[in-house]
């Protein structure tokens, strides 16, 4: 599954002007890559349910093919989107759970910050993060082939 390889490649660091390996295997130039990881993802886990650079782009393929969830609802396996200044559609990442415990998403993002206080839409890493429900926008449940 898609969370599998995510996992596998927390720690991962870009290099200088966001060169990254995820956006070279799609044909891309350096960009900022947080919809590059997933699309790369989705791709290496044999499911490449849509591929694009653009976080509204997976939002409007996702509206389009009626893939939109309840943020409250997402589960494993689902890609939020998120919105630190709750309007504009900025980040894309992996849902790893929801956290009954801590009240937050578990989830893998690529292209963004080691830690909370750096650039959390374009950093520099694939991490971990802890992720309060506020900031997450939308919830996509694409119609994975694989199980």
């Amino acid at each position: 599954m898609i969370t599998d390889v995510a996992l596998k490649e927390v720690g991962y660091i870009e290099g200088q002007g966001n060169v990254n390996k995820y956006s070279k295997a799609l044909g891309r130039p350096p960009e900022a890559w947080c919809a590059d990881f997933v699309s790369w993802c989705a791709k290496e886990a044999g499911d490449p349910v849509f591929n694009s650079a653009g976080v509204i782009q997976w939002y409007q393929w996702a509206v389009k093919n009626g893939l939109l969830v309840n943020p409250s609802q997402a589960i494993k396996n689902d890609l939020l989107i998120f919105s630190w200044d709750y309007k504009t559609l900025e980040h894309i990442g992996i849902c790893l759970q929801w956290n009954p415990k801590t009240h937050l998403f578990d989830t893998v993002e690529g292209n963004t910050g080691s830690d909370n206080t750096g650039n959390q839409s374009n950093g520099d890493v694939v991490a971990l993060k802890h992720r309060p429900p506020s900031c997450v926008k939308y919830a996509i449940r694409p119609k994975w082939k694989t199980k």
